[in-house]
């Protein structure tokens, strides 16, 4: 997806524009300023050529009249830091605002995204990516203020009063400026290409560090250091190529710049020379000019400068405008409802799905789960026993059928409603760089520190958490390194417990825990359990003994339904073989029976 220069003007100009009488009086200031800045150099040039004329008879009036204009300078100077204080403040509060608006939007709009969208994106990237958009848009504001709209300013008004003096001197330094311009922008249209490149290369570079520093552990078990480093001396000798082009192309630009700002300002003087040999200006003029020439001269030797910011500015303002403009997959219909429940009955009605790259389908599945009924989903082959509760909590949209709670379609309800009547324990736990207090009463903000401490107990986490030096209040480290698996287990059924929903999903919430561990904390969830509708996944069917049903299934399909003690009565059937298998009693069988059961194949 390719962003265009106009979508990216169109959001900053929306950010913008909800501020427009502060950006109305930024851009009068810098007129008024322009303006000043232009009159008093014309004030001076006409004081002096007064005062050239003085003589006995008119000395004193004139003497008189300058001390006038002189304190009309004076005057003219403090207007201008008045103008320029107000400016600064007026600039301040425009950019902090709309940096907290765009901060706001990204995160709204970031944390609205599929599960998908995050499965397959870098996170540091998107960090990155937001904290650039931020960023440029400061740069954006001051490119447009003190480099496009104050130098345009300036030369209207000293174009103005070029023009009073002369009309050939204002019509050459009007060609000047049009010419320079525009061969600026044609050269720096040619070094874009190069710049694309540079940010692209850029981009891999930071991606190949973060990359492989997340990896560390991996580049040492496999002693690939040296072929990580021939990689990434491959990225940056591409980069320095590509750069390099750019930062000479960009040279010449400059050097172009110096020269055509040069010439036309000798040209310019020997016009005016001429000029006062014929007496068609004064000497004044020559020194008036002079000071429009210095003043505006630096404004197009920056002009190069100022065309390469811009070209990098919506390079990489567009990495985030393009997730801006990536439309959710999942999202409220218009008319969503908030989800009202009292039974609490879950039932998948002909439910098909597929993934996009086409794997992992179900096909008519069709299943229902009573009010505080508690049951059990059992794989036998395939990845993807998750998928169930992603749907249930809706991170995917089914192709065809109906997940219904109580009757109502969870499509046509808020995902918010939704999720906020489910309490899940996931396989894989997830902490904030928090304390542990704040994560688990996440789930329930108002929560009490007595409380907290209650659940903790429950899912058998206080013993550890006492042990710690700062107790509740320590914080849990990126990357997790203060807590080991088991412990990061019992935080999430402790945080699921507090939150109290009357749904409760336990996908593979003992996957992490040795045998003592598990017998400890399946009190804690069997204490989550009283009283809900509960779905619980797992690989260990150990976890599973206590469920009102255990629903089997493979391919995709449910093949065995049953409770734990009806399905062990069912000799042949393939719950059984697994039970017989993790149990240890499946012993004397064939190989080849106890092949197609083991556990690596079936537990994929």
């Amino acid at each position: 997806m390719t962003v265009k220069v106009s979508t990216i003007l169109r959001y900053f100009w929306g950010w913008t524009s909800k501020y427009r009488v502060i950006l109305f009086m930024m851009i009068l200031g810098l007129l008024s300023n322009s303006i000043v800045s232009a009159v008093i150099p014309y004030i001076f040039k006409n004081m002096i050529d007064i005062l050239s004329t003085i003589n006995s008879i008119n000395k004193e009036s004139i003497i008189s009249w300058a001390i006038k204009i002189v304190l009309l300078i004076l005057a003219l100077r403090i207007f201008t830091v008045i103008i320029w204080r107000f400016f600064d403040y007026a600039i301040t509060r425009l950019e902090l605002n709309v940096m907290k608006d765009i901060y706001l939007k990204c995160f709204d709009y970031l944390h609205r995204h599929s599960q998908d969208f995050f499965n397959n994106t870098f996170t540091w990237s998107l960090v990155k990516k937001v904290n650039k958009l931020v960023g440029w848009y400061e740069k954006f504001i001051d490119i447009l203020f003190f480099d496009i709209l104050s130098t345009s300013f300036d030369v209207f008004i000293i174009m103005i009063f070029l023009f009073r003096e002369s009309v050939t001197i204002g019509l050459i330094f009007l060609i000047w400026i049009v010419v320079h311009v525009f061969l600026q922008f044609i050269l720096y249209k040619r070094i874009y290409k190069y710049e694309i490149s540079s940010n692209e290369y850029d981009s891999r570079i930071s991606w190949f560090l973060a990359d492989t520093i997340t990896n560390n552990y991996n580049i040492k078990i496999f002693w690939s250091l040296k072929r990580e480093f021939h990689n990434f001396t491959n990225i940056t000798s591409d980069w320095q190529e590509i750069t390099g082009k750019c930062w000479i192309l960009s040279s010449w630009a400059r050097w172009f710049s110096w020269f055509i700002v040069n010439l036309v300002q000798f040209i310019i003087i020997y016009i005016c020379i001429v000029s006062l040999d014929k007496w068609i200006i004064t000497i004044w003029t020559i020194f008036l000019v002079q000071m429009y020439i210095i003043s505006i001269s630096q404004r197009m030797w920056d002009l190069s400068r100022v065309f390469r910011r811009i070209n990098q500015f919506f390079w990489e303002s567009s990495e985030m405008i393009e997730i801006l403009e990536t439309k959710h997959s999942i999202k409220d219909k218009e008319n969503a409802i908030e989800l009202k429940v009292s039974l609490w009955e879950i039932e998948f009605k002909n439910v098909t799905f597929g993934y996009k790259n086409g794997a992992n389908v179900f096909d008519d599945l069709n299943f229902k789960i009573k009010p505080k009924e508690k049951v059990a989903l059992i794989w036998l082959s395939g990845a993807g026993k998750s998928t169930i509760v992603k749907l249930l909590l809706r991170f995917h949209d089914i192709n065809d059928g109906q997940i219904l709670i109580d009757g109502q379609n969870i499509e046509n309800v808020t995902q918010d409603s939704l999720r906020q009547n489910i309490s899940v324990v996931p396989q894989d736990v997830v902490l904030f760089h928090r304390s542990l207090f704040e994560n688990m009463k996440y789930g329930n903000p108002e929560a009490t520190k007595e409380q907290v401490v209650e659940v903790s107990k429950l899912a058998r986490c206080h013993e550890f958490i006492s042990k710690l030096k700062y107790w509740y209040d320590t914080f849990v480290w990126e990357r997790w390194v203060k807590l080991s698996g088991w412990e990061k287990q019992r935080v999430a059924i402790a945080r699921a417990l507090l939150e109290n929903a009357k749904i409760f999903l336990l996908d593979e919430a003992t996957s992490s825990l040795d045998s003592e561990s598990e017998k400890l904390i399946q009190e804690a969830i069997d204490v989550a359990m009283k009283n809900k509708t509960t779905i619980v996944i797992a690989h260990r069917l150990s976890t599973v003994m206590k469920m009102d049903r255990i629903i089997v299934l493979e391919d995709w399909k449910i093949v065995e339904e049953w409770s734990h003690k009806q399905l062990l009565t069912k000799k042949n059937w393939k719950y059984k073989k697994l039970w017989d298998i993790q149990s240890g009693s499946f012993l004397g069988g064939n190989e080849e029976e106890e092949n197609n059961f083991s556990l690596e194949k079936e537990f994929v």
